[in-house]
């Protein structure tokens, strides 16, 4: 037994003296060279090895120096590949156990150089040949004794390089001083990770732990665990401002915008993962991501909460799911924002300040919260509060994406004060060549002729313009291109006003037709609210029919037709004194009145014709007189040409005159020319219209005789001054008659 023992141990000493020097014995420049030459033959490209060493024991080595793989044909550059110094070191008793046992493996120096050029091809491309499919299982599935115990005491890379170039794009970018780092690499135990690259001179650094792993065999990625972190410190956007959209302008020049993000991430042997993030930009403004989500599995993401602030305000909260499905990602989602500061808001869109310059009381606030979930393509709004100055708003909707876009939206509320919303009043702007208004486009309405359009406005009350409207009701639908309100009603002055229309947005320019119903409604104190004036007081009812082509007040105004008729009850007009115009003339200009006219009832029907609308049945009446009226309003051109008959048929009494019975009178009035100046003249001579006044005043008194004598001399032999007397009686009826 002592003489085996003794003659084993010489032949184990005889063995490990023949296996460490064996690499000197053995030729490696020799396999060197074959080694290139069989890789140049199969890629076709240079291939060269600097310096290469091989050991067998203590352990299996291998190491290689100046490794370098030339660039592909037809590209220009830097090598394909190159590699300052590889060394791997395999232990040499656990491989006679089939057993992998890494001592170290050292890669230093290495750089990529990956280009596709003008004409879109990369080159990479011949290196990475279509290879026949394997019928083996995959390595996750299947035993392999030698990987189901690896080992190595260290893995390390360092001072990596990895450069990307496209000619198509014109972007490049350049990843440098790459460093992996792994120590005590084994699968009982978490294996602790660092790695580390800078991103054209911008650092990227991760961190954690790996594992433990258990038995290779049975790997499963998705359920490794894993606790990692990765952090970027003042990262320049302008290092890949080549692979990123532009920045929208309220944030500035991307490249000048600097990053902060720390986030971690956690995988749990049952295959959840947990994320939290904070990331900061830093541009004209702050902006600051706070993410918390767990994603149960590949394609279910749980966000517990998404807060995002600019310039450390708050501003809006994200929670809900998201589901990554293929062909179809659903997602449901609960959105809430904090109070949004008009003021502060400004600082970040500074054209608000334009919009409400001159305001006189703009809005202070508004917050927004609500469920968005996205099914079968189709995106719902449930339970949507939308407070405005603290008036509440609640909405649902559901809108659905296609060849039809189809939308859906539901608006209640108790009330809204909209004049805080809308624009301040500007001045018309014009031109600075020619001090005119510059010509418009009709819009062009038919890329929206395929939706689909349902929306149902409920409004207690509407503040708007000074005017209060209750009981408002919208009703927009939309469908093959026509779009129509119906109707728009709400309740006013103490009427009612119910408007249906329709834009047909199929056809260019687009047209339209509109049906009012207007019933009770007081029109003093709605003017009063709306334009500040006292000139028309009375209770109106009105139906109006009408329709045109285009959408812009000049195409509006050239295209009106229709018909429509009016009745106006127990009103009074300011600035027309017809009672006191009467007065006036039989007195010769020495009495004065009050400068208004009642009127029990006013009437009228009319019909438009391209802009042009004309009325012949004008009818008022009150318990003095009666006047008919007939004429035209050319719209286009802001004119009127318009004849009035005004008749005397009751008592002057409780007009500021003591007659009784002043019968027959009629005074016809031409009034024409531009809406904001119109002249208005009699149609009579004063002889014609003192010869009128007789038949009034029957009995022979003093006012009659003299009319009588004034219409005399007026017809035979005028005399100037009884003129004068006459004309200034008729003044009045018309200031500067």
């Amino acid at each position: 037994m002592k003489r085996l023992l003794k003659y084993t141990a010489i032949a184990v000493a005889l063995l490990l003296v023949l296996l460490i020097a064996a690499p000197f014995f053995i030729d490696v420049d020799q396999y060197r060279v074959q080694i290139e030459q069989r890789v140049e033959d199969a890629t076709g490209r240079t291939f060269h090895i600097g310096d290469m060493q091989a050991s067998l024991f203590p352990w299996v080595g291998l190491k290689l120096d100046d490794v370098v793989l030339g660039n592909a044909e037809g590209f220009k550059g830097a090598d394909f590949l190159r590699v300052g110094h590889l060394d791997v070191q395999l232990a040499f008793w656990p491989l006679l156990q089939q057993r992998v046992e890494l001592r170290h493996f050292t890669l230093e120096a290495p750089a990529l150089y990956l280009q596709r050029n003008s004409d879109g091809h990369g080159n990479w491309e011949d290196l990475t040949g279509s290879q026949p499919q394997s019928t083996a299982a995959s390595p996750a599935t299947t035993s392999s004794p030698a990987l189901a115990a690896f080992t190595a005491e260290s893995i390390s890379l360092s001072k990596g390089r990895l450069s990307w170039s496209d000619a198509v794009s014109g972007r490049h970018i350049t990843l440098d001083q790459l460093e992996i780092q792994l120590d005590d690499v084994q699968q009982e135990r978490p294996v602790n990770v660092h790695a580390a690259l800078t991103v054209n001179g911008n650092l990227l650094q991760l961190n954690g732990k790996i594992g433990p792993i258990g038995d290779l065999a049975r790997l499963d990625l998705q359920r490794l665990p894993l606790q990692l972190q990765l952090t970027a410190d003042q990262f320049a956007l302008a290092a890949v401002a080549d692979l990123l959209p532009p920045l929208p302008k309220q944030l500035g020049d991307g490249k000048t915008a600097v990053a902060q993000m720390q986030a971690g991430l956690e995988q749990r042997r049952d295959g959840t993962r947990l994320l939290r993030a904070d990331a900061t930009l830093k541009a004209a403004h702050v902006l600051t991501l706070n993410l918390k989500a767990e994603q149960h599995d590949p394609t279910h993401i749980s966000v517990q909460s998404a807060d995002l602030a600019v310039d450390q305000h708050k501003l809006l909260n994200i929670a809900g799911d998201i589901k990554l499905q293929s062909d179809t990602p659903e997602l449901s989602l609960r959105l809430r924002s904090e109070p949004v500061e008009r003021e502060w808001l400004t600082s970040l869109l500074p054209e608000l300040a334009g919009v409400y310059k001159g305001h006189p009381a703009p809005w202070k606030t508004f917050d927004v919260g609500m469920m968005i979930e996205l099914k079968d393509k189709a995106l719902t709004l449930s339970d949507m509060k939308l407070r405005l100055d603290q008036e509440l708003l609640v909405l649902s909707g559901r809108y659905l994406s296609g060849s039809h876009p189809d939308l859906r939206l539901n608006i209640q509320g108790e009330q809204l004060h909209l004049d805080p919303w809308l624009p301040a009043a500007r001045k018309s702007q014009t031109t600075a060549d020619n001090g005119k208004a510059g010509p418009t486009e009709e819009p062009d309405l038919r890329p929206y002729a395929n939706w689909r359009l349902n929306v149902h406005t409920e409004l207690g009350k509407l503040y708007a313009r000074g005017s209060t409207m209750e009981q408002v009701v919208l009703n927009l639908q939309g469908e093959q291109g026509v779009f129509q309100l119906a109707p728009l009603a709400f309740r006013m002055a103490g009427g009612s006003l119910k408007l249906k229309a329709s834009v047909n947005a199929a056809i260019y320019p687009a047209s339209w037709n509109e049906t009012l119903t207007v019933k009770q409604l007081r029109v003093g104190p709605l003017l009063q609210q709306l334009a500040d004036s006292d000139q028309l007081d009375g209770t109106l009812n009105m139906n109006t029919r009408l329709h045109g082509n285009g959408l812009l007040p000049d195409s509006i105004k050239a295209s009106l037709s229709g018909n429509g008729d009016m009745e106006m009850r127990d009103g009074r007009v300011k600035g027309f004194d017809i009672a006191g115009a009467l007065r006036n003339i039989t007195s010769l200009g020495q009495q004065k009145g009050p400068q208004y006219t009642d009127f029990a009832r006013l009437q009228a029907s009319f019909t438009a014709h391209h802009g042009l609308i004309r009325n012949n049945d004008l009818f008022m009446a009150s318990p003095l007189f009666r006047l008919t009226g007939k004429g035209t309003v050319n719209v286009p051109a802001s004119a009127i040409d318009y004849h009035m008959r005004p008749k005397l048929v009751g008592t002057l009494v409780g007009q500021g005159d003591q007659a009784t019975s002043r019968r027959g009178v009629t005074i016809p009035l031409h009034i024409a020319g531009p809406w904001a100046s119109p002249s208005i003249t009699p149609e009579l001579d004063a002889g014609a219209l003192v010869g009128n006044m007789q038949n009034a005043f029957k009995g022979g008194s003093n006012i009659g005789k003299t009319l009588k004598n004034a219409g005399t001399s007026l017809t035979n032999s005028p005399d100037q001054a009884v003129k004068d007397r006459v004309n200034k009686a008729l003044g009045g009826l018309l200031p500067g008659f």
